[in-house]
């Protein structure tokens, strides 16, 4: 049989977005590790042939409607997110008129499988994880048999380490895609997280059929990184694991055997991960030094210890701070994810959360507005009160409010909400800014000393200023990137 997986998660940046953007916008730069392990596993299993047909490249539906159309697929899989799920509902409608069988997988089709059911363009819609499911549904095919409308997978993946690496899978077209910040790949290396906040969960566990979170092996790893490097040449290795630092054991053991590649001659590239703030102390940060992590992501979400119980984060505000501490103290980057829009926050959470970044003076700041996504607590809990209002699902794209100015949540101000994304936008742009210039300084042969000099003195100077410089400095950090780094 010939697949086509069609990526549809476009509802943020549009068609033809990887071409127009670049790898300098995240929803760029992300190459989608679902379909791409299972055209890995079908591309090791030899018995048929896949595409992968992704969205950001296409111009429209008539270059999609083409693509299918010479291709002449047996199977349409289409993977998509919440946001993205009328994109998604459209591509299987434009496969319907060819006749192939469409399936549909990823997130919203786990959360809300009757929702593409309904639609009336999908054959059969899978719940939870497809690398098992997929060969158990081409076998119903191959017999004759008819497709369940819902396909709810009991074959997990026990062991990743079965799993080809997704990069197996990358299409020659999603290279340039490392060019970002001197050539980065992401991997994942586990599946899973220990935390119960109300804005992800339970869809963790339906996507990932249980509460436990399952590993790769250290070796199993760093095979990917060094096929890695020596295909893409990457210099900078992003973990996308929910959490990285839980499991102190495993840790340890990743450790001993990067010194043991050492050992031997094997350099690996620095690494970035995803840490939450109670499962990190000083043990923690010394093992990630030794692996040469360079910047931890947090989830610090706000600095309002009623808004973090709220959303049962499982982290105190104290244990925000004490993390980002030892982080400094370590000499990573810290850098911040922050959540506002959330239904009973107020004016004065804003300036706690506020007043927590002062205290902490992370080196990147990333600000998300509260989406009440499908398999969420939050959704459970505000759709049948009627408190979810959208026109269409593209309202649930994160950021929407920034641009509308108004959110799909009844109970939140947004009024309130916009007032602070000038404030908080303005601490994100000098943390970015003041991380350049950190950059820059080990830039050698720098033929202007007193203009860094100068940067640095007004990097809190007036907006108007500020903006120059930072065009300025965005500028020369990209030419550092692009010849330097």
């Amino acid at each position: 049989m010939k697949i086509a997986f069609v990526y549809t998660n476009i509802a943020t940046i549009g068609w033809n977005s990887f071409n127009k953007f670049g790898p300098q916008n995240d929803d760029c730069f992300v190459i989608p590790p679902g379909i791409t392990y299972l055209k890995a596993l079908l591309d090791e299993d030899g018995r048929h042939e896949s595409d992968i047909i992704d969205f950001r490249m296409l111009s429209g539906p008539d270059e999609y409607r083409q693509r299918l159309s010479e291709g002449n697929y047996d199977i349409v899989g289409i993977s998509s997110l919440s946001p993205g799920r009328d994109f998604a509902v459209l591509a299987a409608r434009i496969a319907k008129e060819q006749g192939p069988i469409t399936l549909a997988g990823g997130v919203h089709a786990s959360a809300l499988p009757e929702d593409f059911v309904s639609t009336g363009y999908f054959d059969c819609v899978v719940v939870g994880e497809a690398e098992r499911t997929l060969f158990e549904i081409l076998a119903l095919m191959e017999r004759g048999e008819k497709l369940p409308p819902i396909y709810r997978t009991s074959n997990y993946v026990k062991d990743l380490n079965e799993l080809p690496f997704p990069s197996r899978a990358y299409l020659p077209t999603y290279a340039h895609a490392f060019d970002i910040n001197g050539r980065m790949a992401g991997i994942t290396g586990t599946r899973g997280c220990p935390g119960r906040c109300k804005y992800c969960w339970p869809n963790q566990r339906i996507m990932y059929g249980s509460t436990y979170i399952r590993r790769r092996t250290p070796e199993n790893i760093v095979q990917e990184i060094t096929y890695l490097q020596a295909t893409f040449a990457v210099k900078f290795i992003a973990f996308y694991d929910d959490t990285f630092s839980w499991n102190k054991p495993w840790l340890r053991e990743f450790r001993d055997y990067i010194k043991d590649m050492r050992d031997n001659g094997v350099h690996l590239p620095p690494i970035g991960v995803n840490a939450r703030a109670n499962t990190f102390d000083e043990e923690v940060a010394e093992i990630l030094k030794e692996i040469d992590c360079i910047g931890v992501w947090f989830g610090f979400e706000s600095g309002s210890p009623k808004i973090l119980k709220l959303i049962q984060k499982g982290c105190t505000l104290e244990q925000n701070v004490r993390a980002a501490k030892i982080c400094r103290e370590a000499g990573f980057d810290v850098n911040a994810n922050m959540l506002v829009g959330i239904p009973g926050e107020t004016e004065e959470d804003y300036i706690l959360s506020y007043k927590f970044l002062e205290t902490i003076q992370p080196d990147n700041v990333r600000y998300n507005i509260l989406t009440p996504y499908p398999g969420s607590t939050f959704y459970e809990e505000l759709a049948p009160k009627g408190l979810i209002e959208m026109n269409d699902y593209e309202d649930l794209e994160v950021n929407r409010p920034y641009h509308a100015g108004k959110g799909v949540i009844k109970s939140v101000d947004y009024e309130l909400v916009m007032r602070w994304v000038e404030p908080f936008r303005s601490f994100q742009e000098r943390a970015q800014l003041k991380r350049r210039l950190r950059l820059l300084q080990d830039w050698r042969g720098v033929p202007f000393p007193w203009l860094f000099a100068f940067l640095e003195k007004n990097v809190d100077s007036s907006p108007l200023a500020f903006k120059a410089i930072s065009r300025v400095f965005h500028f020369l950090a990209k030419i550092y990137h692009r010849f330097f780094a």
